[in-house]
This record gives C-alpha cells, sequence and structure tokens, in this order.
C-alpha cells in the first residue's frame, strides 16, 4: 500500500470516529429536547433543539463512504460547517456569550486539525467566530459594553491559542506518522522483496505473518498460509515434533532451534521435499510472544555441493592416476640401474651353480649361504621396486620418518643418474614418527631426489643432501643440491601442473604438481627456496598428527 493510500484509510478510521462522536452529540441534543418538554407544549426550544438533532442525524446518513481522499474531506467539511450552524444556534437560543455552548467550538477544530490539511484549522476558527458574530448581530445579541467585549475577546482568543496548539500538534503527529508509515513502507519493501522466506507464528504455531518469497519456495500464497498450522509446511519428522517442541520451549524454555541455524527438509505444496536452511528469533510484541522464522531454500546449493564432491572424486581419481604414471615413469628411469644391480648377484649365483654342476660334492653350508645371500639380495630389489609401484590407495600409519626417508634413498639410487653424484644423508635421530601413507612420501621424495640429480648432470662435485629435523609440531625433510638453481622467473611456477624446463620428451611437468598434491593431502606442504648458481632446497613439512580429510555431504 502506498504511503497515500495509507493516510487516506486512516482520515476515513478518523471520519468514522467523527460520525460516531456526532451520533452522541445528537442522541444528546434529541435527550434534552424531550428534557425540555417536547410533546408536553412546553415551548420553542425543545423543538428548535429537536430539529438540530435531526440535523446532525441526517448530515451522519450521507452516503460519504466512497473510494478517493476527496470524498474523506468532503464529508468532513459538511459536517464540520453544520456542526459550526448548530453549535452557534444553540448558542444565540441560550444566553449567547453567556453560552455554555461556546466550549463546544473547540471540538470542531480539534476534529479539523486531525481530518483536513493545515489550513483547515485557520478556517474552521474563522468560520466558528463568523457564524457566532453574524447570529449575535442577527439576534440583536452583539456586545455593547465592556464586560461583554472582554468575555467575546476571551472566547475568540481560546479558540485561536486552540487552533494554534491543535496545529502544531497535528503537524508533529503528521510529520511522526509519515515518519512511521516510511519506515513501515521499507521494512514491508525489505519484506516482500527479500529472497529468504520470512514466517511469524504465534504460540500455538499458527502463521500470523508470511513474505511472499515464501510462495516461491512452498508454492502456497500468503493468504493461504496466514491462520494455517506451520506444520503443514514441516516434514517429517519435524511435523510430528513440532508441538512437543513447542510446549516444552514454552514450559521450560530449552531451545533447540531458536537462534540456532539448522538444516530441515520442508514440504511443498506439490508434497515434493525441499532442503531449507533454518533460523528462529522469539520477539514480543504487545506482549504476545511471536517466533520467525528465516527459512531459505538450499536445493541448488545442496546440488552444487554434490556436483563438487562428485567432481572432487573424479580429481582424485584422476591425480592418483596421474601419480601412478608419474611412479611407472620413475620405474622407468631405475629400470638399467635394477638390471645392473640384479645382473651381479645372479652372474655369481650362475657361477657359483657351474661349480657344483662340475664338483657336486663342494655344496657346503657355506656355498648355500651363498647362494641364500644373493637370493634375498634380488628379492629385496624386487620388493622395494614391487612396493613403490604400488597405487597410492594405502591407508595412513604411524612410521618412522628417518626409515621412510632411508627407503626411499635405497630405492632411488637404481637411478643411474643418482649414481653419479654423492647422495649423504643426515637424519636427525630424535625426529620420530609421523602418520601418513608411507607409499606416498616415498614417491615424493623419490621424484625430489630424482629431479635433483637431473639438475645436477653434468655438474662437477655433484651433491645432494637429505636430512631430517622437527620444530614446532613439524617433522621436516630438507633435500639439498649444489647445483644451478633454478631462475627466478621458474621459480614461482615448479608446482604448476605441465610445467618444466627439461626438452620436449623427457618430462611431464607433473611430478612437483603431484609431489605437492600428495603432501597436502598428508596434512603438510612443500617449500622451495632457490638462488641462480646456488643450488635448490625443496623443505617437506608433515604434521605430527595431520586433520582427518575432510569429506563433503553427499
Amino acid at each position: 500500500m502506498t504511503e497515500a493510500g495509507t493516510r487516506e484509510g486512516e482520515s476515513r478510521d478518523e471520519l468514522a470516529w467523527f460520525i460516531r462522536l456526532r451520533w452522541g452529540f445528537a442522541a444528546i441534543l434529541l435527550l434534552w429536547a424531550g428534557v425540555t418538554g417536547l410533546g408536553f407544549g412546553a415551548g420553542d426550544l425543545g423543538v428548535r433543539t429537536a430539529t438540530l438533532g435531526v440535523v446532525v442525524l441526517l448530515t451522519n446518513l450521507v452516503p460519504w463512504r466512497r473510494d478517493g481522499a476527496r470524498d474523506v474531506r468532503v464529508a468532513a467539511w459538511m459536517m464540520i460547517v453544520v456542526d459550526l450552524g448548530v453549535l452557534t444556534l444553540l448558542t444565540v437560543w441560550q444566553g449567547g456569550l453567556d453560552s455554555p455552548v461556546l466550549g463546544l467550538f473547540v471540538l470542531d477544530i480539534i476534529v479539523a486539525s486531525r481530518l483536513l490539511a493545515a489550513p483547515a484549522v485557520s478556517i474552521t476558527t474563522t468560520l466558528a467566530v463568523a457564524f457566532v458574530a453574524a447570529g449575535l448581530a442577527a439576534t440583536d445579541q452583539w456586545p455593547v459594553d465592556r464586560d461583554d467585549w472582554m468575555r467575546a475577546a476571551a472566547w475568540v482568543g481560546i479558540l485561536t491559542l486552540t487552533a494554534l496548539l491543535t496545529g502544531r500538534i497535528a503537524r508533529q503527529l503528521r510529520q511522526r506518522e509519515r515518519a512511521l508509515r516510511g519506515a513501515a513502507e521499507r521494512t514491508r519493501a525489505i519484506l516482500d522483496t527479500a529472497a529468504e522466506a520470512i514466517i511469524t507464528i504465534d504460540e500455538a504455531g499458527v502463521m500470523r505473518s508470511v513474505n511472499p518469497a515464501a510462495e516461491r519456495i512452498f508454492g502456497y500464497s500468503p493468504p493461504e498460509l496466514i491462520g494455517e498450522d506451520v506444520r503443514m509446511l514441516m516434514n517429517e519428522p519435524d511435523r510430528a515434533n513440532h508441538g512437543m517442541y513447542l510446549d516444552r520451549y514454552l514450559r521450560t524454555g530449552e531451545a533447540r532451534i531458536i537462534g540456532i541455524g539448522r538444516r530441515v527438509d520442508g514440504r511443498r505444496r506439490d508434497g515434493s521435499i525441499v532442503p531449507l536452511e533454518l533460523a528462529v528469533s522469539e520477539v514480543v510484541i504487545d506482549g504476545e510472544r511471536l517466533f520467525t522464522g528465516l527459512v531459505r531454500d538450499i536445493s541448488v546449493r545442496e546440488r552444487a555441493e554434490h556436483a563438487l564432491f562428485k567432481a572432487n572424486e573424479e580429481l582424485e581419481r584422476q591425480r592418483q592416476t596421474l601419480a601412478q604414471h608419474e611412479k611407472m615413469a620413475a620405474l622407468g628411469q631405475m629400470a638399467a640401474g635394477v638390471a645392473h644391480e640384479i645382473a651381479n648377484p645372479l652372474a655369481s649365483m650362475d657361477s657359483v651353480i657351474q661349480l657344483l654342476e662340475r664338483r657336486p660334492e663342494r655344496m657346503s653350508p657355506e656355498t648355500f649361504a651363498q647362494l641364500r645371500t644373493q637370493v634375498d639380495r634380488i628379492s629385496g630389489i624386487v620388493r622395494q621396486m614391487t612396493e613403490f609401484a604400488h597405487p597410492g590407495d594405502e591407508d595412513r600409519r604411524r612410521v618412522d620418518l628417518n626409515e621412510v626417508v632411508d627407503q626411499s634413498v635405497d630405492l632411488v639410487r637404481f637411478d643411474p643418474r643418482v649414481q653419479r653424484i654423492e647422495v649423504v644423508r643426515r637424519l636427525s635421530a630424535d625426529v620420530g614418527e609421523v602418520l601418513i601413507r608411507p607409499h606416498a612420501l616415498q614417491q615424493v621424495l623419490v621424484n625430489l631426489v630424482t629431479n635433483a640429480a637431473y639438475a645436477l648432470e653434468g655438474h662437477a662435485n655433484a651433491r645432494l643432501e637429505i636430512s631430517t629435523r622437527r620444530s614446532d609440531g613439524w617433522r621436516i625433510i630438507d633435500v639439498e643440491d649444489n647445483g644451478p638453481g633454478i631462475a627466478p622467473e621458474h621459480l614461482r611456477r615448479v608446482f604448476e601442473p605441465f610445467f618444466t624446463t627439461k626438452p620436449l620428451g623427457e618430462g611431464t611437468g607433473l611430478g612437483l604438481s603431484i609431489s605437492y598434491s600428495l603432501v597436502e593431502h598428508l596434512g603438510g606442504r612443500i617449500d622451495v627456496a632457490s638462488e641462480p648458481g646456488g643450488g635448490a632446497r625443496f623443505t617437506v613439512f608433515l604434521p605430527v598428527e595431520p586433520p582427518e580429510p575432510s569429506r563433503p555431504r553427499e
């Protein structure tokens, strides 16, 4: 409703109040006429008074209840003018300036200040003075002595003062009303345009107000919901438990959802279920306790979360596939070294077997032990390669960090490029255990060492140092080389997927990116520091107690 419409409605309400007041005035006139002897031949005063009462009654019966502010103003002016005439006649009939009826003129001034615009107060005051002056003059009651003029001046002064005061009060009231209407309109506009449904219920769970957003969410228009039980919008088990929750809160003050946001399921008009986010607040208005619920449709958000969860699952599968491919690539690089490592014990075993073929009697416990040693050596190499090639779906377990570092370095020594550099281990004895997936960390370290070996290729006095340490809840691994270092423009991109400085065909650019991801999944991080010509240092930070991996809601 617009401000003009609101003001018109209020004016009509005030006019109705004025009409009720005039019904009482007419009744008093008729009663007065009866008391003065109407019907018993007591004189003209009773007849005239009764006639005025009938006039007031007739003006109350004028069909003023039509649409439009103009009709309200016309009806108000008509009644004020009639009342001024009636009061004037009563005044001149009952003593003129000595009549007690003069005091009633202030009522029309007050009515004009409420029903009509500001100038109407002055006009009504002027009309009252003019009507009384004309009546006194017509009945030869015009003031002639000083006392009459003093009474007339006092009466005019009272009317003028009343007009000034009521006009000022009326202006202040109108300003406050405009401010209140403006605030109400702004509040209504906010409620009507809010994306969330705002539903107010009473202590019985009956909906008292509903904004338009509720129709978008539930399919019911506000008029269809107002006066109905809010449980019609709920799904089980909330529908069955709502009354119990509300009763318990009213008895004990124990809040389950008051002041607390929560996810609930709502029921639409067509019976379908809609996921909602609900926040309920309590308010007391005019001594009545009401509950206002802010309801947000989160179906789009939940679909997006589910799609994101599925996408993350697919990305994780792809990451594991890429990590496995990187493992296979690393195994390929180490194949020549592995072949060499296996060839030596095989040659030794072959010599022993040839000797035994010629001289079976030479088979002794020492010879058997020599064969067992070479078999165990081959088995160890195969086991290391097999474990490294194992897909990265293992569970976390607590392991000694230095042991994992040793196993990784032992494994990568099969790479011919690693065999050409000096590898130094400085493992802190107190580094302790970490909760990790050992094969994942092993893959990270193999990648860091093989990358360093590639950077050190052809470099004199090539040296690689691997160290472990502990600091403030972290277990730290440093992999540092004395190679040519990393160019500044490349340093910030080393962990980007598919970024590589190797010649085409010699690298995928995924090794460091996958290593970064693997360490992140372990709850840690990788930092890199380098200066051109000053070597490079990769630092792996692992928490002693990593957080549990987060799982989005399906």
